[in-house]
């Protein structure tokens, strides 16, 4: 018989170990349909799981799982198509329900590489007053075969108003790539109703096959043409001091400034430097 003299006694936890997510490959996808592996831990791989993305069901024969056991399972599924942005992914063993503490979520973003963009030269600028047309010119733009609608609006900054442009009388595909892939396009609008100076944002947006919209936007800064106002400044940036056969010199440089609408009487005109550590602004 043993000897309880000698016996020794220690406590010991026993946990029930809930999944969670290690890592998940690639983070980002091009609009779908492309695989994802994810790894789990503690999960019990000998239940099938089920996977939402966002509210969808991703079907059961685009989920496998690779690898399975106690510390960590492998669980691949294809990604299902759909418009860029941010979804949460749910992973579940079938019948646990949606609320289950076998439930394991993370964040998984779609994107568009497809997305149309800007190209230079890029408007930043309009006065208020001009009745010019803004022309904007765009990479990657559908192409006669996908687009199925086109439209603009501005939306103002200050009132958050939003201005629909009608095609034709506001704005009008001036250029578009003919059939096949995408290519340059370019759009001109007519410039915003204001009335004082402002900022706008435009916003152009390309309806294609599938529902899909391809949206770009640019910030337009609408200026009051006939104040008076700093336009630039050449150079922009000169040296205060050199140092020639080791001597220090002090320099003066001169700054030429251009300015729009001087009234044609005025008393003087003056011009100080405000100095920032290493950076001086005119003011």
């Amino acid at each position: 018989s043993s000897n309880t003299d000698y016996a020794v006694s220690f406590s010991f936890v026993y946990e029930l170990a809930q999944p969670s997510i290690l890592s998940y490959v690639p983070i980002t996808l091009d609009t779908g349909g492309q695989l994802v592996v994810v790894e789990v831990a503690s999960y019990d791989h000998l239940l099938d799981p089920a996977i939402y993305f966002g509210p969808d069901l991703v079907p059961q024969g685009d989920i496998r799982v690779l690898r399975g056991d106690l510390r960590s399972s492998l669980i691949s599924f294809i990604v299902p198509r759909g418009a860029p942005g941010t979804r949460t992914v749910a992973l579940e063993p079938i019948g646990c329900g949606r609320d289950g503490d076998q439930r394991v979520e993370f964040s998984f973003t779609l994107i568009d590489s497809t997305l149309p963009v800007l190209r230079a030269p890029v408007p930043t600028r309009s006065a208020f007053q001009s009745e010019a047309w803004i022309t904007v010119y765009l990479d990657k733009f559908p192409s006669q075969t996908h687009l199925k609608g086109l439209s603009v609006n501005y939306t103002y900054d200050r009132s958050g108003a939003v201005e629909a442009l009608a095609q034709g009388s506001d704005f009008v595909l001036a250029t578009v790539p003919g059939t096949g892939s995408t290519s340059t396009a370019s759009v001109s609008v007519r410039p915003p109703m204001a009335s004082s100076a402002g900022r706008v944002t435009v916003f152009i947006v390309a309806a294609v096959e599938g529902g899909f919209e391809k949206a770009v936007s640019l910030s337009l800064e609408l200026y009051d043409a006939t104040a008076f106002r700093f336009v630039s400044v050449i150079p922009r940036e000169f040296p205060t001091a050199v140092v020639a056969n080791s001597v220090s010199r002090q320099l003066r440089p001169t700054a030429t400034l251009l300015v729009a609408n001087l009234p044609s009487v005025y008393a003087s005109i003056w011009a100080a430097m405000d100095v920032t550590g290493e950076v001086a602004d005119i003011v």
